[in-house]
């Protein structure tokens, strides 16, 4: 179901909606595009929290691939539970309604090893306007999604980010270019680690943010 205007990305109606009746879908990538550079960084036994996983394969490929700690989020109740019935016989599979940007209100700190985002973000920035000087919706939407990232991670955990912005404009964002000094260097505590390009469809950034150890 295509929206009537990008922004309706951002709008958990239309996800709900869209949910209802779609049966699964994988933005940007697929797990097999991504999975050799997933597994640079991504041990069998981390503890890995999918963000905005809608009705993707990727949680359960990834199960498929050896890794048995797998939490998926969305803030879609109505995916969630289509979820929760598709894979009901597979109980290391978790699916939860979360927020991305309030987390901390389902989660401790230092819940996950790996954090994994395709394509979630994305949907954040859809209101930004430019890139050089997004709208301070999107800058404070990313913002409260990055803190709650590293809330989650242990201290030297991974984020993992599958998108479809080019890297020197989502790096701003997760390096807290477009807010003040004092909030970036109080709750923003990662570093870029690595980026590479997917070279699949239009290409795409696979980003690594590292939390401080």
């Amino acid at each position: 179901m295509e929206p009537e205007d990008n922004t309706d990305y951002k709008k958990k109606e239309y996800w709900d909606d869209r949910f209802d009746s779609e049966k699964h879908y994988d933005w940007l990538v697929s797990f097999p595009d991504v999975e050799k550079t997933i597994r640079m960084y991504v041990k069998p036994n981390d503890r890995i929290l999918v963000v905005g996983c809608g009705n993707s394969e990727l949680s359960f490929q990834l199960y498929e691939a050896g890794f048995r700690s797998i939490t998926s989020i969305d803030y879609s109740d109505v995916v969630i539970s289509k979820m929760q019935k598709q894979y009901k016989e597979t109980p290391e599979l978790t699916w939860t309604v979360a927020d991305v940007r309030e987390l901390s209100e389902n989660f401790d700190t230092g819940s996950f090893d790996v954090v994994i985002d395709k394509a979630t973000m994305d949907a954040l920035v859809v209101d930004q306007g430019s890139s050089w000087n997004p709208s301070q919706a999107a800058i404070d939407d990313v913002f409260k999604m990055c803190k709650e990232m590293i809330f989650v991670l242990r201290p030297g955990g991974m984020f993992i980010q599958i998108t479809f912005q080019e890297l020197l404009f989502r790096r701003r964002y997760l390096e807290g270019y477009h807010i003040s000094a004092t909030e970036q260097s109080r709750a923003l505590q990662w570093k870029l680690k690595e980026s590479h390009r997917v070279h699949v469809g239009l290409g795409y950034q696979f980003i690594v943010m590292q939390t401080m150890m």
